[in-house]
């Protein structure tokens, strides 16, 4: 029989639990600085290349991922190319092979990045880098990387552990939800991408902004000169 004192911390856990995130969990996490810290934003210039690694994490009181490993994995990415391109993007091929060239760009609006463990390898660790590709930015603005499952279709596993039974956690990592179209039901990890103009444009704006408040302060007087300046050059002509 359970003592009284243990029911009792049980049911204060599980109230604790409804009313704030107690379970723990494996997520996909992005780095620009080789996984010395994680981001699900990043802020650039437009024409500015930025390289994004891609990792698989634990979260405070998750052991699977170091206990067992992990024998493969497949995401794929969707992107809106309105201002950002994709390229370059590769598998950790010192851990993964991809025996079925399925990583890199497909269209370009979507890629993906899938590995398979390497014999004799068993990638273990509370962080494991999947891959990684670089981002250019080519105008002004915002756009979202929506990462979900390689194949989203019932009974197809991509990420698995490295277990006894191969187990697979494709709706764990991603909460796939049945009642969304299969092909976007899964994207449920994103990193936005935000452009800015250069610095020097901004500088340019900000004094073309000067200089049309200071006209319109002068008012008509401002008028009269350019008109003396255009009168003069054409008689000089």
């Amino acid at each position: 029989m359970i003592p009284r004192l243990i029911w009792t911390s049980i049911a204060i856990a599980a109230m604790l639990c409804g009313h704030m995130p107690c379970q723990a969990a494996i997520v996909l996490s992005f780095s620009t600085d080789s996984g010395a810290s994680f981001t699900n934003a990043i802020s650039t210039t437009v024409g500015d290349s930025v390289d994004v690694e891609l990792y698989l994490r634990e979260t405070a009181g998750e052991n699977r991922l170091s206990n067992d490993g992990l024998i493969g994995f497949g995401t794929r990415a969707i992107i809106d190319p309105s201002f950002i391109t994709i390229r370059d993007v590769t598998f950790n091929s010192l851990l993964f092979s991809d025996f079925s060239a399925s990583s890199g760009v497909r269209i370009p609006s979507e890629f993906s990045i899938v590995g398979e463990a390497l014999i004799g390898i068993d990638p273990k660790g509370s962080e494991i880098l999947l891959g990684a590709f670089t981002v250019d930015t080519n105008a002004k603005g915002t756009s979202e990387i929506r990462f979900g499952d390689f194949d989203p279709r019932p009974n197809r596993a991509d990420f698995a552990f490295n277990d006894a039974l191969f187990t697979t956690f494709d709706k764990e990592l991603f909460a796939i939800d049945p009642t969304i179209d299969a092909a976007d039901r899964s994207r449920t990890h994103a990193l936005t991408i935000t452009a800015v103009p250069e610095p020097s444009s901004l500088s340019f704006l900000a004094i073309l902004l000067f200089a049309l408040t200071t006209l319109r302060k002068r008012g008509q007087d401002s008028f009269h000169i350019c008109d003396r300046i255009l009168n003069k050059a054409s008689g000089d002509s």
